[in-house]
């Protein structure tokens, strides 16, 4: 019914180790965003493809990385994580599902970011998210709810047909 395999995303960091997740990810989305792909799983499979294409990984993975680095969200305090969309359904039903903690720490970063912003200023770096602390804490949840949101709308949609 759900066609999911080959999303293994906890196994996600490049075998090569080159690339943080992250990074490949927010590139990926940004170039996916205006097209029809707007799911997360579908950027999780183009990524997981990209990455196990050593053509395309040699690429891709620089580009990701220069533009994960002149983002900035790193510097704001932020994780990738914190910057998609909150405003669509599966969003709320995964932002609702987080543990106490990674949601106090969501809404602390995200305030930090705003307090920053409006002060016109960065991060000392010491004090800035670095890439090893900015893990996917949110995409599991994301998954979780849109297969459960397609799964839903496969079920809503069936047609029953008598003889």
């Amino acid at each position: 019914m759900l066609a999911l395999a080959s999303m293994n995303f906890p196994n996600w960091k490049s075998t090569r180790g080159q690339l943080e997740p992250k990074e490949f990810a927010f590139f990926t989305i940004e170039i996916f965003k205006s097209t029809n792909m707007q799911s997360v799983t579908s950027i999780v499979k183009v990524s997981n493809f990209i990455l196990s294409r050593p053509t395309l990984a040699k690429v891709f993975v620089p580009a990701a990385k220069a533009f994960a680095k002149y983002a900035g969200y790193r510097e704001m305090g932020l994780k990738f994580n914190d910057l998609l969309l909150e405003e669509t359904p599966v969003m709320q039903k995964a932002i609702s599902r987080l543990p106490a903690d990674l949601s106090y720490s969501r809404v602390y970063r995200l305030i930090t970011a705003h307090q920053l912003s409006l002060s016109n200023d960065l991060l000392p770096p010491n004090k800035a998210v670095k890439a090893e602390e900015d893990d996917d804490y949110l995409i599991p949840y994301i998954l979780e709810a849109e297969k459960e949101a397609f799964e839903k709308a496969e079920l809503d949609n069936i047609e029953v047909k008598t003889k």
